[in-house]
């Protein structure tokens, strides 16, 4: 038993005389356990110390608290910053670098995409809100909170995902109009919320939907061809379907936000691979928005409001870049040509432009 001056102390069970006692450190929060010839006892301050038998009371070390994760290498360097002021920028959301090297944006509240060239001057823009072809709604939750996608296949053409519209845009990269397709509902081909959108080698057009929570499969032309994902915590499942790339072998990685996982399908649509838990150490994942995955198989994963991580080929964590500002909501991830990274950051009207350092070795 414990007293209340702070003694450890020993009773015969039969009789209740006191067999020994051994002063301790104030605060003990707990009664003594007694296991393997040893006596336990719990402090507020986290610590357990452990005594000996009555013959020689010896209080033992406590055991040592579990060290602090050694925190990741730094991944990147920041090269610039695009602006608002310099660059138009107004909540921008999904990006995509073309062919062209120009990098294209989803400039969500405005409801446009803006291209720039690899120093942030604007190249040309286009769109405007509404309904009608060639114009978007990325106005989600009646315009109190803006998103919409972008990607390039090889020729260039480029695919929008008009989230509100409930449709996918194709137009040249000068931005004429090509076709559209989609509309609101749960069946092929429909959407409920567009939320990313990839193309792939052989220019199959990949949809994530956060509403329905799945993956659905295009040809460039808007044909519908299968789904992947559908509502769940299971492996191939998704809660709240984030942002999706794919690789030159068409491997199809995307982000699964509410089950703070990745996961990864082959180009027939077998899943691979599901990796990941949530929490903030080296390898665990809070609220996963975006990934990209350079030629080496370096992938680079975009945690909402906290960080990018590298994890290198086989899946292990080896490099990180946390967000430089308080007011960041870092969202979408891109890679650009010679370890080039675009980020993002939408409340802060910006996107980082990084250069990958030489020890992660990226591809």
């Amino acid at each position: 038993m414990t007293s209340a001056e702070g003694n450890l102390i020993a009773v015969n069970k039969s009789d209740g005389t006191e067999l020994w006692r051994v002063p301790i450190a104030t605060g003990a929060d707990w009664g003594a356990a007694v296991t393997g010839g040893l006596i336990f006892q719990g402090n507020r301050d986290g610590t357990v110390r452990a005594f000996g038998d009555a013959s020689g009371v010896v209080p033992s070390p406590s055991p040592s608290e579990t060290p602090a994760p050694t925190p990741l290498p730094e991944a990147f360097e920041l090269v610039k910053t695009f602006d608002a002021t310099t660059s138009g920028l107004d909540d921008p959301a999904g990006l995509d670098v073309g062919p062209d090297g120009n990098l294209y944006v989803a400039n969500a509240l405005r409801d446009e995409i803006l291209v720039l060239d690899p120093t942030g001057d604007i190249v040309r823009r286009w769109g405007q809100h509404g309904t009608g072809a060639g114009d978007f709604d990325f106005q989600r939750n009646r315009g109190n909170d803006s998103t919409g996608a972008v990607a390039l296949d090889k020729g260039g053409f480029v695919y929008v995902a008009d989230y509100v519209n409930n449709r996918i845009e194709k137009f040249t990269g000068k931005g004429k109009f090509v076709r559209q397709w989609g509309s609101y509902g749960q069946g092929d081909g429909q959407f409920l919320g567009a939320y990313d959108i990839a193309v792939g080698p052989d220019d199959s057009v990949y949809v994530a939907d956060e509403v329905r929570d799945d993956i659905q499969k295009f040809t460039t032309d808007g044909k519908f061809v299968t789904t992947l994902g559908g509502h769940g915590s299971a492996p191939g499942q998704l809660d709240g379907a984030g942002g999706l790339w794919v690789d030159a072998a068409g491997t199809l990685f995307a982000t699964d936000f509410n089950n703070s996982r990745i996961q990864a399908w082959d180009s027939k649509g077998s899943l691979l691979w599901t990796q990941g838990e949530y929490g903030s150490a080296p390898g665990n994942l809070s609220l996963p928005n975006d990934i990209a995955v350079d030629g080496a198989g370096n992938l680079f994963v975009l945690e909402t409001k906290a960080r990018v991580q590298v994890f290198d080929s086989q899946r292990r964590p080896i490099a990180a870049w946390a967000k430089p500002a308080a007011d960041d909501e870092i969202t979408f991830i891109t890679l650009g040509t010679k370890g080039i990274v675009y980020v993002s950051d939408y409340f802060g009207n910006r996107i980082y432009k990084l250069r990958v350092l030489p020890q992660i070795g990226a591809g």
